[in-house]
């Protein structure tokens, strides 16, 4: 039973990952222009940082349904830690990484 909780969960959660998916993509120059009014980093953000926002959002709702089922099943120290490593040594540094270089 648990595991087809598991399954519904995730599919539900790719559902309304997606549907945010298609929103941000639609909506993408009016996002970008509430945090700027540039007009050559509107065209850079609406071209290309949208499709990683996409992205994110999609992974981002995967990981949080798999993160409590996880939870849910006594993994608790290795759900911690899985979710330590991912944001605090890949995550953090990425974001950095693509802003600055």
């Amino acid at each position: 039973m648990a595991k087809q909780f598991a399954k519904v969960g995730i599919a539900l959660s790719l559902c309304l990952g997606l549907m945010i998916m298609l929103a941000v993509f639609c909506f993408r120059r009016y996002i970008a222009m509430m945090f700027t009014k540039d007009e050559q980093l509107l065209e850079l953000i609406s071209q290309g940082l949208i499709y990683l926002a996409c992205l994110v959002v999609i992974f981002d709702s995967i990981f949080a349904v798999l993160q409590g089922t996880a939870r849910s099943i006594g993994f608790q120290l290795q759900a911690f830690f899985i979710s330590m490593i991912s944001f605090y040594l890949i995550a953090i540094p990425l974001a950095y990484y693509l802003v600055f270089h």
